[in-house]
């Protein structure tokens, strides 16, 4: 457990990539899974600067989503944020080869909807946590909830 500047306490879990979404990625995408616990020891060309002050980052040059080493999500919030980072893969690949246009907001929003588009074909479960989540940042009101089914 490690304790943030709040003083409350955090789980922190080893990042492990589940062989379905690690296979699925590279086969169907070229887009590949690094772990690693810092920048330097990733390995990645072109790993923007900023990529430590987040948990998971697709890399739009090299095709690689960079993961950090242990997290702060249990491993089914975790399967949720490399699906999304796959998303953004997706995407960047139709914005590079098809012209398509996104703006930056509706670019999270499309790549969280590609990413329960995974979960369902995979059978990945989503948690509470993520669907919370995606709801609060499609800015529905506190009645107004999205079914999701898996």
């Amino acid at each position: 457990m490690k304790k943030n500047n709040s003083n409350t306490e955090h789980k922190t879990f080893k990042t492990r990539i589940p062989r379905n979404i690690r296979s699925f990625a590279i086969n169907n995408f070229g887009v590949e899974f690094r772990v690693a616990e810092t920048l330097e020891k990733a390995n990645i060309i072109g790993l923007p600067e900023e990529a430590n002050k987040h948990d998971a980052l697709y890399i739009e040059k090299s095709a690689v989503v960079f993961v950090k080493k242990f997290t702060e999500f249990d491993p089914t919030d975790l399967n949720f944020i490399l699906l999304h980072e796959l998303g953004h893969a997706i995407l960047d690949f139709y914005k590079n080869e098809a012209g398509l246009k996104i703006e930056e907001r509706d670019e999270e929003i499309k790549a969280n909807g590609i990413a329960f588009a995974i979960a369902a074909l995979l059978k990945i479960p989503v948690s509470e946590t993520m669907i919370k989540n995606l709801n609060r940042f499609l800015c529905l009101s506190e009645g107004e909830q999205i079914q999701w089914e898996f």
